[in-house]
């Protein structure tokens, strides 16, 4: 498995149209087909560029309203070099990755950590 892509749910799309967007999105790029995800506000790169190099990033901006209006993330695995280098023999292979979150709410009076640790725990499903 390659370095893994993510996207945030767009203002206004339904939990259902995001993961059809999603699914649809890692079997086009898979078949070569992608052809871009069209724009998604408030982001400094965007979706289309963050996902180039090793180090996938962006930033978004904007309140903690719209932000939690967005409510879900997706983390999905990406084509890369091992796919295509089949004398390597590293298409199936698993692999381990990271997912950083920075929140900056420098106005903020509530313990922002200890809410978004507790709400993180207790929905990370871990496949066994």
């Amino acid at each position: 498995m390659g370095i893994p892509d993510f996207e945030v749910k767009r203002p206004e799309e339904t939990d259902q149209g995001f993961r059809m967007r999603i699914n649809r999105r890692a079997r086009d790029e898979e078949e070569g087909s992608y052809t871009g995800g069209g724009s998604d506000p408030n982001w400094r790169i965007g979706p289309d560029r963050r996902h180039l190099g090793s180090l996938h990033s962006d930033t978004w901006t904007g309140t903690a309203a719209a932000l939690a209006e967005r409510g879900i993330l997706a983390i999905y695995p990406a084509l890369g070099w091992w796919k295509t280098a089949k004398k390597l023999n590293r298409y199936n292979s698993r692999t381990r990755y990271t997912l950083v979150v920075t929140i900056k709410a420098p106005l903020a009076t509530v313990d922002l950590y200890n809410i978004v640790a507790q709400t993180i725990t207790s929905q990370v499903a871990i496949a066994v």
